[in-house]
């Protein structure tokens, strides 16, 4: 399991879940967030996290 937030210094969470849904045996993905942004949670679970 990778518990990612969606913002990070670096690189964001959801540019980071794109790199690991592409994995040959990805792990399950669950994303973490203080924002209440609907749209968020929509390309997060669009790009294959489990919640």
């Amino acid at each position: 399991m990778v518990l990612l937030d969606i913002r990070m210094p670096v690189l964001d969470g959801l540019s980071v879940l794109r790199h690991v849904v592409r994995l040959p045996k990805p792990p399950v993905v669950a994303m973490l967030t203080t924002f209440d942004s609907g749209e968020y949670i929509d390309a997060t679970l669009s790009a294959g996290a489990a919640g």
